[in-house]
């Protein structure tokens, strides 16, 4: 009987060292990968904040844009251009989507126009700014005023870009519109050595179009 027991006793100590054994190595299994300090990359790629812009145009889109109001109407004299909307904008979705791209395009064209090789990024500068030009102006047709100059430069690390002004609607639409000259006169679609965005989701890589 004595024998017995202590069979059991040695049989409930080998499964109790098993499962903590089990449990010690599930708390640390693939553990130390996830903890690992990040090796990766620690900044986006030209194509991929362009796909990121993207995006969120895409979603901005599905947003009514009220252009019929806006545009429509003093087209046809039945009402006048105006800053401020009566819609209630899907509650500034298209501010925060904007502010969410400035950034981004801001970053894209300092990247292009520093680099020693800034002449093959003459499309993909000009696609920026039509995209830039484009939330602008729409974003403006519905607040008036509003931060663009000095916007979106958060990525300098200087605390003065922190915290920026409200700049006016006309010096917004000037600014917007040479850049729009500015890409017309300078999209190239004869040579080879420009750079592409890969997958590019507005014109398909396809200038001339």
């Amino acid at each position: 009987m004595l024998k017995y027991h202590h069979i059991k006793q040695y049989t409930a100590i080998v499964i109790a060292t098993v499962f903590i054994t089990a449990i010690l190595a599930s708390c640390t299994k693939n553990f130390q990968k996830e903890n690992a300090t990040y090796s990766g990359p620690a900044s986006a790629t030209l194509s991929q904040l362009y796909t990121g812009i993207g995006a969120n145009l895409d979603r901005a889109a599905d947003i009514g844009d009220n252009a019929e109001a806006r545009w429509l109407y003093p087209i046809t004299q039945l009402g006048a251009v105006y800053a401020v909307s009566d819609f209630g904008f899907e509650e500034n979705q298209n501010w925060q989507l904007f502010y969410a791209n400035l950034p981004a395009m801001n970053q894209m064209l300092s990247t292009m126009q520093s680099s020693p090789d800034s002449a093959s990024y003459i499309n993909a500068e000009g696609m920026v700014k039509v995209l830039r030009a484009y939330q602008a102006l729409e974003l403006s047709n519905t607040y008036g005023d509003m931060p663009y100059f000095k916007a979106g430069r958060a990525f300098s690390g200087s605390t003065a870009d922190l915290k920026v002004p409200f700049d006016k609607q006309q010096a917004i639409y000037l600014s917007c519109l040479s850049d729009l000259a500015w890409a017309v006169n300078h999209f190239n679609t004869t040579s080879t050595s420009q750079f592409t965005f890969g997958s590019e989701f507005l014109l398909g890589n396809n200038i001339a179009q």
